[in-house]
């Protein structure tokens, strides 16, 4: 028996093959293909500004950083702490680069109760690799405390002062002070220098100023010159060779003139003082700025 086939219309070879009359395209057909490169458009354009934004939002951190640390160098500190502290609410990554400026700041700007616990937070974010140049200014920020406990009396306070900042010196891994390299120098120096204040604190008697004052009380004029039941005039902490009170009040020895051996005694050991006291204030002076400033950067 035969199949028999049903007839198609025009409508439904047209739609089959996708083509109105006259071998056209559908409209439906036609918008799809015309959407598809405005997509690609559309696509491609977005990229492109994400990338822009990325790369402006890049180019902001950047400066930021390179601000406060151009500010701090030129002593502007508080235009410096607010470039870092915009840094710090931008920034998802290097998150110790912000309090650890904020930090330096501060401690240029002598708030060094301000600057501790930026570098303490800063040292707790920080890579590795960078932890030194932290350890560093933070130190530094701990032996200033203890120079002020220490011109106050307060001994104790200063020792807390003083350890603290040799513990953040000591525990510094070996990835950031390779042997032998500038940065293991410099915390080397930091060291002795918070040894040597401490250790000068604590003994007195035992400084350089005690030694060079006992070497001039025993010279021309100095074995008469202390007055019997004196203790040598030296004061606690040791300013400088003697003093004043270095010398008795009469001053000379015996079968000298009347006291003008004694007053020029007396002034030169002054003006020694007075010099021993500036060269110690410049050495200090600069063993307080070496490496302080290094930034992990």
């Amino acid at each position: 028996m035969d199949t028999v086939t049903k007839p198609r219309t025009p409508a439904a070879d047209e739609r089959a093959a996708g083509t109105g009359q006259g071998g056209a395209e559908t409209p439906d057909r036609s918008v799809r293909r015309r959407r598809r490169p405005r997509r690609r458009v559309i696509l491609s354009l977005v990229a492109a500004g994400l990338l822009l934004l990325l790369a402006a939002y890049c180019v902001l951190l950047s400066v930021l950083l390179t601000s406060a640390q151009k500010a701090s160098a030129a002593g502007d500190q508080q235009e410096a702490i607010a470039a870092a502290r915009w840094f710090e609410r931008l920034s998802p990554f290097e998150r110790h680069k912000g309090p650890f400026n904020v930090g330096t700041a501060e401690a240029f700007d002598r708030n060094y109760d301000r600057a501790r616990p930026e570098l303490e937070r800063a040292l707790e974010l920080t890579p590795v690799a960078d932890e030194c140049a932290v350890r560093m200014n933070l130190a530094y920020v701990h032996e200033k405390e203890a120079e002020a406990f220490r011109d106050a009396d307060d001994t104790e306070q200063a020792n807390t002062s003083f350890d603290a900042a040799r513990t953040v010196l000591s525990e510094a891994p070996e990835e950031c002070r390779p042997q032998g390299g500038g940065q293991d120098q410099a915390m080397d120096e930091a060291e002795e220098r918070v040894d040597s204040s401490q250790e000068e604190m604590n003994n007195p008697g035992q400084g350089s100023g005690g030694e060079e004052g006992s070497g001039e009380g025993s010279g021309e004029g100095g074995e008469t010159g202390t007055e019997p039941g004196d203790d040598g005039g030296e004061e606690p902490g040791g300013d400088g060779p003697g003093g004043e009170s270095g010398t008795g009040e009469s001053g000379g020895s015996p079968g000298e003139g009347p006291g003008e051996v004694g007053d020029e005694k007396r002034e030169e050991l002054r003006q020694r003082q007075q010099d021993s006291q500036q060269r110690q204030d410049e050495e200090n002076s600069r063993d307080s700025g070496a490496g302080y400033a290094e930034k992990p950067w």
